[in-house]
């Protein structure tokens, strides 16, 4: 999948500057400003990067969550009100289908 990014998508450049710098103020703010667990910080800082990314940028979903986890893997986690998957079988699911990408693709990490 190839995708030209757009770097003036707002007709403005400081105001496609100001969105673009948002996930840095995010992360920064968060750790200094509100003293928030940096583990936190990164993960708001990732996912406003992602959303500026998709919804202002328009980068296609599948391209930014190959940014987030480095690998294609699509990993569908059903979960259903009454007997949905706990966490752990979650992240069972998400290390089956890791571990089945690295076999399929041995020299790509």
């Amino acid at each position: 999948m190839t995708w030209t990014q757009v770097y003036d998508p707002l007709g403005h450049w400081w105001l496609s500057t100001l969105v673009a710098a948002l996930p840095i103020v995010v992360l920064l703010g968060l750790l200094a400003g509100l003293k928030v667990r940096p583990h936190w910080c990164a993960i708001a800082g990732a996912t406003t990067a992602v959303l500026c990314a998709i919804f202002v940028f328009g980068m296609p979903s599948k391209l930014a969550l190959v940014g987030i986890t480095g690998k294609n893997v699509a990993v569908d986690v059903a979960v259903k009100e009454a007997d949905g998957p706990t966490f752990h079988q979650a992240l069972q699911q998400i290390n089956q289908a890791s571990k089945a990408w690295d076999q399929k693709y041995p020299d790509i990490h």
